[in-house]
């Protein structure tokens, strides 16, 4: 969990973000509130994700995993598979898809 932590922590787009504050107008004061929301965020994305993963156990004793997590799995199943669906409809059509002739 740590390394996870140290790469959203390092990662190019919160540095990038902070390096356009600057240079607006009020750039200190935009990047010191930047950057602070951006570590109030993450500690508290790491919070609900840590209570959330210690409080529940997964298994279902003796019988295998519990039925409420085959349940989620079938669930984000379902969900991946409607944002799919949608993608492949929402795709460039006709003209907008490069022609495939040569010369």
């Amino acid at each position: 969990m740590l390394a996870s932590a140290v790469g959203i922590a390092i990662s190019p787009l919160p540095l990038i973000a902070v390096i356009l504050m600057l240079a607006t107008p009020k750039g200190r004061g935009n990047g010191i509130a930047f950057t602070a929301g951006w570590m109030v965020s993450l500690a508290a994305l790491v919070t609900v994700v840590a209570l959330a993963g210690s409080g529940g156990d997964a298994s279902g004793g003796d019988d295998g995993p519990a039925s409420w997590t085959l349940w989620l799995k079938l669930g984000l199943g379902v969900l991946f598979l409607l944002m799919g669906v949608k993608q492949w409809k929402d795709r460039p059509r006709g003209a907008a898809r490069p022609s495939r002739r040569v010369g």
